[in-house]
């Protein structure tokens, strides 16, 4: 998914480029925000590692995991992609990429969050209800 939209994204960027403003400073703050979601990333990533379980979507899960990013988000590695693609429009000053950025949103809400919620759901029951109760989807 996070390819298809950058791709897109990409694309509509070439169709109408437009002329980028202080394009420095907009490409450094890209470079960042890449840098800032990479090491989000990693960090659930490592915490999943550590906890037993994958990190692969849609793979059984075999331990519930609510400490490091998973205090402040339940999809940190889907934020982190989210947070990746606008850092990539900036850094790229490519405006498809920006807007296509809500598309990954809606398309990983409905064809992993949902499905691994509902998992989550039957796997840890009220454990889990909880959880969902203290802690935000995205942020």
């Amino acid at each position: 998914m996070f390819a298809m939209t950058v791709a897109l994204g990409f694309g509509l960027g070439l169709l109408a480029p437009h002329e980028r403003l202080n394009a420095s400073i907009v490409q450094h703050a890209g470079i960042a925000t890449v840098a800032a979601g990479c090491l989000f990333a990693a960090w659930g990533i490592i915490c999943l590692k550590v906890a037993g379980t994958t990190v692969k979507p849609g793979a059984p899960v075999l331990a519930f995991v609510c400490k490091g990013p998973y205090r402040i988000s339940r999809n940190p590695m889907y934020l982190a992609l989210l947070v990746i693609q606008l850092g990539l429009g900036m850094m790229l000053g490519n405006w498809g990429i920006l807007v296509t950025t809500p598309l990954l949103a809606g398309l990983l809400h409905v064809l992993s969050i949902r499905p691994e919620e509902h998992c989550m759901r039957l796997r840890f029951g009220s454990e889990y209800h909880a959880y969902c109760g203290r802690v935000r989807r995205w942020i």
